[in-house]
């Protein structure tokens, strides 16, 4: 079954860092340079998680997970998804999370905050925003 999101399905994860607290990024697809000197180079696609939970399984261990104290360790934990391809996205209705399933077998899921949705999925100019209740919404960014 085909979904709008199966243009990020088998694409390596090049990349994967934290920003602003337990904010998790994953680049994937080719490298871009930065356009301006304060910026960093991106993927041709960026996994955002930014104002959720979202925890690392290999296994079914908790390898990594945003409540975690130590931002050092978490950064490095992180890591284990560099190089991993994604297989699937899916929503889990009765959990109401979403799950990212790896090549290898990883799993990450995404549980949000009930303020907002911070699980995104960028494509050149458009953002896919997944939220709460399943539903993905396309959002083009203006130039």
């Amino acid at each position: 079954m085909e979904t709008k999101l199966d243009f990020i399905y088998n694409k390596p994860v090049w990349k994967a860092w934290l920003g602003y607290r337990a904010a998790l990024f994953l680049e994937l697809g080719g490298k871009n340079p930065p356009k301006f000197a304060t910026d960093y180079e991106k993927g041709d696609y960026t996994i955002g998680l930014d104002r959720c939970d979202w925890t690392i399984y290999r296994s079914g261990e908790v390898i990594a997970d945003s409540g975690s104290e130590n931002f050092e360790k978490m950064a490095k934990d992180v890591k284990v998804l560099e190089g991993l391809s994604i297989q699937e996205i899916k929503y889990l209705g009765d959990q109401k999370e979403w799950l990212i399933q790896f090549s290898d077998g990883t799993q990450l899921n995404i549980e949000f905050f009930p303020t907002g949705s911070g699980f995104t999925i960028s494509k050149g100019e458009e953002t896919f925003i997944l939220n709460s209740t399943g539903e993905i919404q396309l959002e083009a960014q203006e130039r």
